[in-house]
């Protein structure tokens, strides 16, 4: 299966997009990984490749050179404090690529209190997230927005999945 995301952030939703990441990635059930992030803003321009070929990771930075790292491909989470409360709904039908679509639409609000050396406040977190799944039961397409109320600040999250069975992923050196 192959992903594409963007990621755009905006410092107020009202300015233009301040940074833009790009992430590829590509999977083989049941080991094999291959991912590539662009990031692009006024300030940096950088491009990662990485390929986990079920035995070594290979990363390449820009134009550099592949470095081979042996061992695993890390493991990575996802911790969040607070209280998370999660609707989900029916959108309606849709039609992507020529396919049809349902669309659904999950929205978490999330409070959370954060701590100084000399307060405590707290803060609630919105993210809305839109799912295209075809008819056939596949994941097509996803937009997740997210945003601290209060805040002018909004992150955009834009997925394009494929599932594609003739992807190939090889160890790009020996």
């Amino acid at each position: 299966m192959g992903a594409g995301q963007k990621d755009r952030i905006f410092s107020r939703r009202d300015a233009n997009v301040e940074n833009v990441t790009t992430k590829i990635l590509e999977i083989i059930p049941p080991n094999k990984r291959r991912e590539v992030e662009e990031i692009k803003s006024p300030t940096k321009n950088s491009r990662v490749e990485r390929i986990w070929d079920g035995k070594n990771l290979y990363e390449k930075e820009n134009c550099g050179e592949w470095k081979k790292y042996l061992g695993g491909g890390g493991i990575s989470g996802d911790f969040t404090s607070g209280r998370t409360t999660t609707t989900y709904k029916f959108v309606g039908k849709e039609t992507l690529n020529n396919k049809a679509a349902d669309v659904y639409e999950s929205e978490s609000h999330r409070v959370a209190n954060k701590m100084t050396q000399t307060s405590q406040y707290r803060v609630e977190y919105v993210t809305k997230t839109k799912y295209w799944i075809s008819e056939d039961g596949l994941l097509l397409k996803t937009i997740k927005e997210s945003e601290v109320v209060g805040s002018k600040a909004l992150t955009r999250e834009t997925a394009f999945y494929e599932h594609d069975s003739n992807i190939k992923i090889e160890a790009p050196i020996k």
